[in-house]
């Protein structure tokens, strides 16, 4: 989120910019990465039962 904003000042635009430019990276990340995890049975998390 830090990099959003030091990328904002260095090309000048205002903060809430940087927050709507790092929307899609939220999709992408939460669509490519979370999703097929959690498809795949949270095998990261120990089954109870």
């Amino acid at each position: 989120m830090l990099r959003q904003f030091e990328l904002a000042r260095s090309v000048q635009l205002r903060p809430y910019n940087a927050i709507a430019f790092s929307g899609p990276i939220a999709v992408f990340v939460s669509v490519f990465l979370i999703y097929p995890l959690g498809q795949s049975g949270w095998f990261f998390v120990p089954s109870f039962g």
